[in-house]
């Protein structure tokens, strides 16, 4: 802990920002979220100031007496070490909470507040003249604000390739040891409970899933980030293939991300309280062995925030693995909670043994006790893991590095009675060397490797293991289902799309681990795909035209024809024309991407029109645009369409729009179009599923006003699915395009994802 005069000028600083700004108002923290004042818009405050929620800001208040947790940390077994702590940091919170709880039942201008056992710590949402009370009185350490910017680790990449034999995984499943027995928790985006791989393993009950947003009761996941390091960590083989390094571990969840995929301070504390005791009784032993935590702040450097809650992890015997951050090649570029000295940090390598480019790098900001970051490496480029809708994909970064190591953990917890300490260390004495001899700021200890802790732990030598490699090949069609059949131990060479991405890739070879049962002789595995959609065309060749008098289509867009195009890969707006957000959250962020790393959010809950303009159309006559969309489930009422893409003509009417309404079991779509004589036709309403998407419209104006020949046509995933013939819109032009959700009605909620923006004169793009 800093000193208290450190603390007092830290608080001071903060006040000063804090009560200049408007911090995010925190979402309801669940059964322990005290209610002080459900006020009217307008309140008076006990000085006789008007107030509204306008004026609160949501803050940390950290107590000054915190747990001594040495003697508590000391009992026998890990059960006997988990009640104690936990009964210890309850006991403490309560004892030194109750002055400030008392003052805030009592004091106007406070809207709620959450007391936090696991740091010590009250979460307030309240009036700024509150908090400098708060920050006057003697118990407070500290006053932090809520808000917090943390990103996952690992985005969808490309072909996978092995990474659970290149860890000795298989050779302790020969010997019974998968894992069974032991329970594994994710810190993440949430966990799809639904995927053939993870349904299996998830533990259920009542204390098996949190939520601190109070936004899903039962385990969701709106990103997939979280049901793939789950995956890579605990997965199954229902699929064909054994996903993950622990396959009968059990698992448990609690989301940090919400459905916006923002995240606050409190909620992550309230999700690292809740691993230790998730049904809240600590007489009950219930907690998991072993947490992973995908995630870092959005920068390189130290950040103590949560170094309270892992040092009462470390002290109840469950082990905080975390992602080393994806922030290399430099060096230094270690970010928090993974360089805490209580966090087992973890860098990601390829099959080769090759260190991931963008994989931080040591030495470590917050005082490691070695001179090396990260502690080691694992598997984390191109891994094949599960993600939302029953689907796979292919993922890289520390963030699969991370599960790939806590998988390890569990393998051994499940091979002899030890503790996490000591797997753990066993884990850290008998990695591969990687690099220049010794420890270092790249691969810190080097690769993991189960076997050789299996044997250091254990004493045990594995027995020799023989490997029979035979040879397939896979053809891929043109039919919604990529087939791949593959013998345990085998080497296959197979083409398989990514779940969404608009190519396949080319030919790899992957060595494709024996599951830890015998699997069928032949299996299969559906990558990328859902069953309740419309096969697409061969995604190298174009639909038809849908009439004869749609502009030429051509394969690809030529340097002439092509008029914008942006991923959002460049972390920046700057390729777009302006941005329209009407104070709404319009953000590029990586729980968004759809194709690459990086994608578009947009928050439809205020009701408004937030978008990008592209001004590359000059008045054009014809004009085709392309955008990857998700709706992520967002919420609405079957009678509320709203816009998710425009383009307007010079005096700003709407030429073309393409709009989404929410419908029976799903979504649907319909395009519009302007007439000369002021009116607008649309097309019917198209099914769409709660999935990514690739949609695409065409558009051209008539050549004449005597013979009305202007059209109109959407594809979805590459199929023509609805078109406008014989219009009369001769003077009809295209100057603007606008890519987000426009005309949003009230009562709307979520988030939207959109991606890989392409527009063109007359080239259809593709899917």
């Amino acid at each position: 802990m800093i000193p208290t005069s450190v603390a007092r000028r830290a608080t001071a600083a903060v006040l000063a920002t804090t009560l200049g700004l408007t911090l995010a108002h925190s979402a309801d923290a669940g059964s322990n979220r005290r209610t002080v004042a459900e006020a009217p818009s307008t309140t008076t405050s006990r000085s006789g100031r008007h107030w509204t929620r306008a004026d609160e800001v949501t803050v940390i208040v950290r107590m000054s007496d915190q747990a001594s947790l040495d003697a508590a940390g000391r009992h026998g077994n890990r059960d006997d070490r988990q009640r104690a702590v936990v009964r210890e940091l309850r006991d403490t919170a309560n004892r030194a909470q109750a002055p400030v709880r008392r003052l805030l039942d009592g004091r106007g201008g406070v809207r709620n507040y959450t007391p936090l056992w696991a740091v010590d710590a009250i979460v307030v949402t309240a009036t700024p003249d509150v908090i400098a009370e708060l920050a006057a009185r003697a118990d407070v350490d500290s006053i932090t604000p809520d808000l917090i910017d943390i990103v996952p680790t690992g985005t969808p990449s490309a072909p996978p390739e092995p990474q659970l034999s290149q860890v000795g995984a298989p050779s302790l499943w020969n010997l019974g040891h998968d894992g069974t027995g032991v329970v594994v928790a994710s810190l993440d985006t949430g966990v799809d409970a639904t995927h053939p791989d993870l349904a299996g393993n998830y533990r259920g009950g009542s204390n098996s899933w949190f939520d601190p947003y109070g936004q899903h009761a039962a385990p969701f996941d709106a990103n997939g980030h979280g049901t793939a390091t789950v995956g890579v960590m605990a997965g199954g083989g229902t699929g064909g293939t054994t996903i993950g390094v622990a396959p009968g571990a059990k698992w448990i969840a609690a989301r940090i991300f919400n459905d916006a995929g923002a995240s606050t301070a409190s909620a992550i504390h309230q999700a690292m309280q809740w691993v230790l005791d998730p049904d809240g009784n600590p007489a009950t032993a219930d907690a998991p062995a072993i947490v992973n935590n995908s995630w870092s702040f959005s920068t390189p450097g130290c950040n103590l925030e949560f170094q309270p809650d892992l040092q009462a992890m470390r002290a109840a015997g469950i082990v905080p693995v975390f992602a080393a951050g994806n922030y290399g090649s430099g060096s230094g570029t270690g970010s928090s909670p993974g360089n805490y000295p209580e966090a087992l940090s973890v860098g990601a390598v390829n099959s080769s043994g090759q260190i991931w480019s963008g994989s931080s790098r040591g030495p470590s900001a917050c005082g490691e006790p070695s001179s090396t970051y990260p502690d080691l490496v694992a598997p984390g480029v191109n891994l094949l893991s599960s993600t939302r809708n029953g689907l796979y994909s292919f993922w890289t970064g520390t963030s699969l590095a991370a599960p790939t190591a806590a998988g390890a953990l569990a393998v051994l917890l499940s091979s002899t009675a030890t503790t996490g300490a000591a797997a753990e260390a066993a884990l850290l004495s008998s990695v591969t060397d990687l690099g220049a001899a010794g420890p270092d700021n790249t691969f810190g200890r080097g690769l993991i490797n189960v076997a050789a802790a299996y044997t250091a732990l254990t004493g045990t030598p594995l027995p020799p293991t023989t490997t029979t490699t035979t040879t397939t090949t896979t053809t891929t069609t043109t039919t919604t289902t990529t087939t791949t059949t593959v013998a345990p131990g085998t080497t296959t060479t197979t083409s398989l799309p990514l779940a969404t991405t608009k190519n396949l890739f080319p030919s790899t070879t992957t060595t494709v681990a024996p599951p830890p049962t015998s699997p069928p002789s032949a299996i299969t595995k559906n990558v990328g795909v859902t069953t309740n959609s419309s096969p697409p065309p061969t995604p190298t060749a174009p639909p038809p035209p849908i009439t004869k008098n749609l502009p030429p289509i051509t394969p690809a867009a030529t340097p002439g024809d092509l008029l914008f195009a942006d991923g959002f890969e460049s972390r920046t707006g700057d390729p777009w024309s302006a941005w329209v957000t009407d104070g709404g959250g319009l953000r590029i962020e990586f729980a968004a991407a759809l194709d690459g790393y990086l994608g578009l959010s947009a928050d439809l809950s205020a009701g408004q029109s937030i978008y990008a303009v592209d001004t590359t159309p000059a008045d054009v006559a014809t004009y085709h645009a392309r955008f990857r969309f998700d709706p992520n489930g967002v919420q609405m009422a079957d009678s509320q369409p709203h816009t998710l893409f425009s383009a307007v003509s010079p005096s700003a009417t709407t030429t073309i729009d393409v709009q989404l309404r929410r419908s029976s079991g799903g979504y649907d779509i319909k395009v519009g179009t302007r007439l000369d004589d002021g009116t607008r036709v649309t097309s019917t309403w198209q099914p769409l599923s709660d999935a990514a998407h690739s949609i695409e419209v065409g558009w051209a104006a008539s050549t004449s006003n005597s013979s009305p020949n202007g059209v109109q046509a959407l594809w979805v995933d590459g199929v023509a699915r609805a078109s406008l013939s014989g219009l009369s819109n001769a003077a009809q032009r295209v100057t603007e395009a606008r890519l987000g959700p426009q005309g949003v009605p009230s009562g709307v909620h979520g988030v939207e994802y959109f991606d890989d923006f392409v527009s063109t004169l007359t080239s259809y793009i593709g899917s």
